[in-house]
This record gives C-alpha cells, sequence and structure tokens, in this order.
C-alpha cells in the first residue's frame, strides 16, 4: 500500500493509520530504501526535502499521528518543547477526556495539569500489580 493509503483525513488533523511506535508517533517503512521512519518525517520530507541540521519536524496540533503537511514544520528542539509545554498549560481536559476544573485537577511544580481521576486510576493499578507480586512471592 501506498504512503495516502493509510491516512485518515476525515477529520482537521490527517491520522496514520498503520503501525505506530511505542510513542504513538506514525510508523513508515519507506519502499525505496527499506528503512522505517516516523511517517511526519517521511510527509514532510518527500515534499520539503531533508530536515534542516539541527531541527526536527513538529507538530503545531500536538498530535503524533497527524500526518498533515499544514500541522507540520521544522523547528530547533528546545523551541518545540517549549511550545508543547504552553500547549499542555492551556488544554481543558486530559488524555481520558476528563475535564480540568477545581475538584479534578493538581498542578505540578512545573505548572502543568495532572488529572486527579486519571493520577488515582494509576495509583490503584499500581497498587493492584503490587499486591499481586507480593502474593506471587508468598
Amino acid at each position: 500500500m501506498a504512503f495516502d493509503d493509510h491516512i485518515d483525513k476525515s477529520g482537521d488533523c490527517w491520522l496514520w493509520t498503520a503501525s505506530l511506535t511505542a510513542k504513538g508517533y506514525g510508523r513508515f517503512r519507506n519502499p525505496k530504501t527499506g528503512k522505517s521512519t516516523k511517517a511526519h518525517i517521511y510527509a514532510w520530507t518527500r515534499v520539503n526535502g531533508p530536515v534542516p541540521p539541527g531541527k526536527e519536524i513538529a507538530h503545531s496540533c500536538h498530535i503524533r499521528r497527524c500526518v498533515k503537511l499544514e500541522h507540520l514544520s521544522p523547528k530547533f528542539h528546545r523551541d518545540n518543547l517549549n511550545d508543547r509545554a504552553i500547549s499542555l498549560r492551556n488544554r481543558t481536559r486530559c488524555k481520558r477526556n476528563h475535564e480540568f476544573n477545581s475538584q479534578n485537577t493538581y498542578i505540578t511544580k512545573l505548572g502543568y495539569k495532572q488529572c486527579i481521576e486519571c493520577r488515582d486510576l494509576l495509583r490503584r493499578k499500581r497498587d493492584e500489580r503490587r499486591r499481586k507480586k507480593q502474593q506471587q512471592m508468598s
């Protein structure tokens, strides 16, 4: 299948529908080289050429699966991190779609929002894994 056959263009972001990396980026095997690359980087380089030295391809939408050219641009790593931090601070919902409000939001020392409901869920899962591990050992 061609690169474009793996893209869902139904929304504002064009989402990669094939395999993903462990961190959620689209993964594409370049048919010319046989090498695996991130889909958003391939999308950008096939139109614009190589990524400028010292830069990386950043998502203005902050959606890792997005391959829409209008959402991609070369940036220095530090600038990309700063943009992401600003975006995270301005979110109104967590990644599990819980609303950030006064009862459900913890602000970290770095100023990031943390969903209390998700934090508690992860703690319960961690505690359950620990209990099972202790039961197996005894």
